[in-house]
């Protein structure tokens, strides 16, 4: 686009900009902006001169919050970028750990 909407929030030094979805608590947002940050590279290549790449997340949602991990976040959107647009080259490194019963990311 030609320019980021006013909602649109930075991502580090980075060129491209994104817009959370509506509701997102702060940890998530915090988490889905780094994920974001990992890829910003890539996104900034598909910037067609002085314009602008911004990601819109239209939603987001915890199903089970007792086993909710703000870092999943990160991972969802790096996952969603790579599935549905193409964006490759980071490995999140995700392992389930059955003792503790979480995700960890490397």
């Amino acid at each position: 686009m030609e320019a980021p909407p006013p909602e649109a929030r930075a991502i580090g030094g980075s060129p491209v900009r994104w817009v959370p979805p509506p509701g997102i608590v702060p940890a998530d947002e915090e988490w889905m902006r780094f994920g974001l940050g990992l890829v910003a590279g890539r996104l900034d290549a598909l910037r067609s001169g002085a314009g602008a790449v911004v990601v819109r997340v239209l939603d987001w949602e915890v199903p089970v919050l007792t086993d909710h991990q703000e870092e999943v976040a990160a991972a969802a959107v790096i996952e969603c970028l790579r599935r549905h647009h193409g964006i490759d080259g980071v490995d999140i490194g995700v392992a389930f750990d059955r003792e503790r019963n979480r995700y960890e990311f490397t």
